[in-house]
């Protein structure tokens, strides 16, 4: 069950960083003017990407190095 749980708070990790940094791609370059993020939105977002994005190289970094620690 702890493999489980471990392998998928990674996934997620991952699959967060990856949205957050889709999310702030496509806002800046396919949206028009009128809708896209602006004022303080977008750096809350930038920063809640590296945040996910430093988790998740953790993260791998945490299984890479002790493969054993989700045993």
């Amino acid at each position: 069950m702890r493999k489980i749980v471990g392998a998928s708070v990674i996934i997620l990790a991952i699959v967060m960083a990856l949205y957050s940094t889709m999310l702030i791609v496509l806002n800046r370059r396919a949206l028009p003017d009128e809708i896209r993020l602006k004022g303080w939105r977008l750096p809350i977002i930038a920063v809640t990407a590296l945040l996910f994005i430093s988790l998740s190289l953790f993260l791998l970094y945490q299984i890479i190095s002790n493969p054993t620690s989700l045993a």
